[in-house]
């Protein structure tokens, strides 16, 4: 649902990349491994948007880079 409401609002982009990412480690830790690709790619190409200075893959990213794209009231 989060996803839906976060995608619908350009202004909510940061939320949207850290959901994302989280619900790409639960579809992982759940064993969609498929689904999991999909949401961390998608999750990456947005932190890629946000932050065009960072040149980190999406495999260097952590859960605290994205944690890092919203206020400490979001999380």
């Amino acid at each position: 649902m989060a996803l839906k409401i976060f995608s619908a609002r350009s202004y909510l982009i940061n939320e949207y990349a850290r959901t994302a990412y989280k619900k790409g480690v639960v579809l992982k830790l759940m064993g969609q491994h498929g689904a999991a690709s999909k949401r961390f790619e998608e999750a990456y190409q947005i932190f890629k948007r946000l932050r065009p200075q960072d040149h980190r893959t999406a495999e260097d990213l952590t859960e605290r880079d994205f944690d890092q794209l919203v206020g400490f009231w979001s999380r």
